[in-house]
């Protein structure tokens, strides 16, 4: 990291009132784990190796490759990755910026956790890399709306003006700029 970065993100950091980190491929790299639990749910299921994909593989991933699997069998697959991803966790890495970020700000900032996850998922994760104790707030899958960003808002009565927000989505970054938040102060990973 440039040192003129650096302080421009330390002052930033120190200006904020609040810090929103995104987990999946922000706070914490899930790709590849994500990847070999589907890997194998699909092996254990169909009986197909599937190759390393370059994107992140999803469900709808899932339907793009196998367009004529019927309902039961994708639900399969996507229940046994859910399963076999805890034994892939360790195939997970931390972003250790963030992770110094969140350490160093912990005492003195808002700090909350913002996923797509499940929050089973993201508890898990967050306890491996021994993370889960420093979040003021978690927003899961289960208690965000379409867009978490506004969830976060509503629910905290944040200063949109004074958070930062740690995001790797660009639909994610768009709908935090719907909400109000500013381009600077998104940064995306």
């Amino acid at each position: 990291m440039n040192m003129k970065f650096q302080e421009e993100l330390t002052k930033q950091l120190d200006d904020a009132q609040t810090i929103i980190f995104d987990m999946d491929d922000t706070l914490v790299y899930t790709s590849y784990a994500n990847f070999i639990s589907y890997q194998m749910a699909i092996f254990e299921t169909l009986g197909v190796y599937v190759p390393i994909q370059e994107q992140r593989f999803t469900k709808t991933t899932l339907k793009q490759l196998f367009p004529h699997l019927d309902e039961e069998l994708f639900t399969e697959i996507v229940q046994i990755k859910k399963e076999l991803f805890a034994h892939y966790m360790q195939n997970t890495r931390l972003n250790y910026i963030l992770s110094y970020v969140i350490k160093r700000y912990s005492k003195e900032k808002k700090l909350v956790l913002s996923t797509n996850s499940i929050k089973g998922r993201a508890i898990s994760l967050l306890k491996h890399h021994n993370l889960y104790e420093y979040f003021d707030a978690i927003f899961y899958k289960e208690n965000h709306q379409q867009n978490k960003y506004q969830t976060i808002v509503e629910e905290l009565n944040i200063d949109v003006e004074k958070t930062i927000i740690f995001e790797n989505e660009m639909e994610q970054i768009a709908l935090a700029k719907e909400v109000g938040f500013l381009p600077t102060n998104i940064l995306k990973i």
